[in-house]
């Protein structure tokens, strides 16, 4: 969908089906260098097989489960090298998997690059385990390893740990730049009117701003909160439920108003509204952030959103090197107020709606404790050590958590223990040993709780069905959005009654909207939004898309989906 990319591959093909083989330096190599590009690049499983490829983490991790064309996904990543980033952001489920996929690429030949600015030491290493399993030595007639060198916490940072065929492994710290040492002291607040008070009073004095928050629904209330105060001007909502049409465009805005190379006009008293979308991936430079209590890693990750780049005092880019004109950065959390003996519901009683996202409510709890301990976020040397202390198996857990960690210890055994059985014993062959059923990937999951159901929003036009994207390449893909797999059922009987025949015309003609899973989902204009009724569960529901909220889906009984 990008256009430099299309170009890239289609203006070549297009010259040398004319003949104009000199457009393409007229070599027959060239020629079949423009096939052999155009052939890698209409299929994710194909470009596999290209000599550079990028793509998700879920393409990859597909090469190791009973899938569809698994074999040409691995036969794609033999005897390459694997580079993954961001491995620390991974559920037991994902991650297993991904244990699982270092083994088996080891086992090809290939080699492997895994980065993280915040990875426990427990999931390093598990990794370097794994990478040791994919050698027919380290493992024993019945599939134990055999027994490792101890892989000790190392709390230098950053680290660099190499692990090679037949040694042990060795780490190596590393220097940090100069521009990424810094302190960042951290302040917590404990209620949410504290917080709407602290962005209007940063706004105000003329800062740009950003509040994360952890659920999509949370973002909204505050953003309903600081629009009685704030122009709609002066504020955005950033998170995963629009379409990508309007994600897009928003994603662009936030760029141009928080990026890199953001200027002093179009940062002033800026506000953003962000769910986790922002944490890692985009290059943003806020003046003030202030974020939802989260575990310790992401907040790491969030922090380095803050002052990210060197300004001065009126957000002027300055060379690297140079003082910041806006003085020591200070994050801001959300939090409850920190207890010693905390109760269940300490955490969700502040936040309902997220204790469904971050389960493990110990996590949160020491993470505040590490944090008011800590009293500052120390790059680089002060990192590893609160990483380590929020994840260490035989950390502290309250009495009053002891049940709600259970569960969610509990979850996390259950997700690996079924990451190994939907995962291949690839050193077994192709076998029912290695695994009895195979699947269609729809069915075979990369990642849990990560379900999710793809909703094409369509409008009428000229009595058809027509997409929200209008008149745009790829306008059904931009029509597209996210949300929960079970979140949506099927159309109200009023619904299907007036667009049903459309709909059936539109699955047959368009085939990117074949599959049974995705939802096609007419709207009709209701004032400056659109809704549409659904059925789920029984209950009769209204799907209302606003291009400043996204999508909302609301019942009179329940109110609206306020999940991540």
């Amino acid at each position: 969908m990008v256009a430099g990319f299309r170009e890239s591959i289609l203006l070549p093909m297009a010259a040398m089906r004319e003949g104009d083989l000199g457009s393409i330096a007229g070599t027959a190599e060239s020629s079949g260098t423009a096939e052999c590009s155009a052939w890698l690049a209409d299929s994710r499983k194909k470009s596999m097989l290209a000599d550079i490829g990028v793509g998700t983490i879920d393409q990859a991790l597909l090469a190791v489960l009973p899938v569809r064309h698994q074999s040409l996904r691995w036969l794609g990543l033999a005897s390459k090298v694997l580079v993954l980033d961001e491995v620390h952001a991974y559920d037991a489920y994902t991650s297993t998997l991904l244990q699982k996929l270092v083994e088996a690429h080891t086992m090809s030949g290939g080699s492997t690059i895994l980065l993280s600015a915040t990875v426990p030491s427990t999931l390093r290493a598990g990794l370097i385990e794994s990478f040791y399993r994919g050698f027919p030595e380290q493992v024993d007639a019945i599939g134990r390893t055999v027994p490792l060198p101890d892989i000790a916490p190392d709390l230098r940072y950053p680290l660099v740990t190499h692990v090679a065929q037949g040694r042990s492994p060795v780490s190596h710290s590393c220097e940090t730049r100069a521009n990424s040492r810094r302190s960042v002291a951290i302040e917590t607040l404990h209620s949410f009117e504290a917080v709407a008070k602290e962005v209007l009073h940063m706004a105000a004095s003329g800062s740009s701003v950003c509040w994360i928050r952890n659920t999509v629904e949370d973002a909204r209330d505050a953003l309903r909160a600081l629009n009685q105060s704030l122009s709609s001007e002066r504020i955005t909502l950033f998170h995963a439920r629009f379409t990508m049409q309007d994600r897009l465009r928003i994603e662009g805005n936030v760029l141009g108003r928080f990026g890199k190379d953001s200027t002093p006009e179009l940062r002033r008293s800026q506000v953003l509204i962000a769910t986790q979308v922002v944490e890692q991936s985009l290059d943003l430079d806020f003046d003030e952030l202030i974020s939802d209590l989260a575990p310790i890693d992401l907040l790491i990750q969030r922090a380095g959103r803050l002052r990210r780049h060197v300004r001065s005092a009126e957000g002027r880019r300055l060379p690297e090197g140079e003082h910041d004109g806006r003085g020591d950065p200070l994050l801001h959390v959300f939090a409850p107020e920190f207890v010693e003996e905390p109760s269940e519901v300490w955490y969700k009683a502040t936040f309902p709606r997220a204790a469904a996202v971050y389960e493990d409510t110990a996590v949160l709890w020491r993470t505040l404790k590490a944090m008011r301990a800590a009293k500052h976020l120390v790059s680089p040397e002060g990192v590893r050590p609160l990483v380590e202390m929020v994840y260490d198996p035989m950390a502290e857990v309250p009495d009053g958590l002891l049940r709600v960690s259970g569960r969610a210890t509990g979850v996390r055994l259950a997700q690996q223990s079924q990451a190994d059985g939907n995962s291949l014993k690839l050193g077994l062959g192709y076998c029912v040993e290695s695994n009895n059923a195979w699947y269609d990937r729809s069915e075979m999951l990369t990642r849990l709780g990560d379900e999710s159901q793809t909703v094409y929003l369509a409008v009428e036009r000229d009595r058809a069905l027509a997409p929200f994207a209008e008149g745009r390449q790829f306008a059904w893909e931009l029509s597209a959005v996210k949300v929960r797999m079970g979140v949506l059922g099927a159309l109200a009987p009023e619904w299907e009654a007036r667009f049903g025949a459309q709909l059936a015309e539109l699955r047959k003609s368009v085939p990117l909207l074949g599959a049974e899973e995705d939802l096609i989902l007419p709207v009709i204009p209701d004032g400056r939004d659109w809704i549409a009724r659904c059925l789920c569960k029984g209950r009769l529901q209204t799907v209302r898309y606003s291009r400043v909220l996204g999508l909302l889906i609301e019942d009179t009984a329940h109110g609206a989906d306020g999940t991540a």
